[in-house]
Order: structure tokens, then sequence, then C-alpha cells
């Protein structure tokens, strides 16, 4: 059962990373999204990294906090970069500092959710065991 659980939250994350490389390089990301003048723009790139960073750490086999958090910055600060470049964009030291919050906040949450789960299965196999070592 575990072993689907892997390989789903893997396509997850496959599906995650393609729709946040659409989103961050597309010339108009907002516009697939709904986004009307009058919503403000701020907070998307803190909710795309949060999404993001939580699913890239939850994915791993054995996760790693501070290589998890370090990737995503520097992917957060390559994509500014590369938005520089692409004409309808602008790259905007506000939106790093959403990717860098962004990124540290989905982190915590998946390091949290792990933490959870292995208690979870400790005291599943603990429950397991104590259910065997009575018949």
């Amino acid at each position: 059962m575990i072993k689907y659980i892997r390989s789903l939250v893997f396509y997850m994350t496959l599906l995650a990373w393609g729709g946040a490389m659409y989103l961050l390089f597309s010339p108009n990301p907002l516009f697939w999204l709904g986004y009307r003048p009058h919503i403000p723009e701020r907070g998307t790139h803190l909710v795309m990294f949060s999404c993001l960073a939580f699913v890239t750490y939850i994915s791993q086999y054995r996760p790693k906090f501070f290589a998890t958090l370090l990737w995503m910055c520097a992917f957060g600060m390559i994509s500014e970069i590369i938005q520089y470049f692409e004409p309808p964009r602008t790259l905007e030291l506000a939106d790093f500092a959403e990717d860098v919050l962004g990124s540290l906040f989905g982190v915590c949450c998946g390091f949290t959710a792990c933490r959870i789960a292995q208690k979870l299965v400790a005291r599943y196999r603990l429950y397991r065991s104590s259910l065997t070592a009575k018949t």
C-alpha cells in the first residue's frame, strides 16, 4: 500500500513542477488562473512555492530539510532571473522574497506532515505486533 502512495505522490510532484514551470515562464500566467485586475497579484508566488516545497519535501525517500529549502530558494532565484529576459515579465525582489517565504513555509509543513506520518506508522506497527503476540 505504501508503495502505491509513494508513486502517487511522485506523480503529483511531477504534475506540480510542470504546472509551476508553465506558470512561471508563460507571458501572462494569471490569465489562465482567472485573474481579474481588481484582485491583487501579491501572494501568488507564496502559495505556489509553498505547494511546490511541500510536495517536493514529502516526495523524497529520505527528505532533507535544509537541502530542500536551499533547492527551492535557488529555483526561486533562477526563475526570477529567467523572468527578467521574458519580455512581458519583470524581475522583482518582492517576488523572490515571496518565493523564499513560500519555500520555508512549504518545507516546514512537509517536515511536520512527515513526522506525523512516521508516528502514525510506528503506532500502527506497534498495534499490529501486539495483535500477533496475543494470538
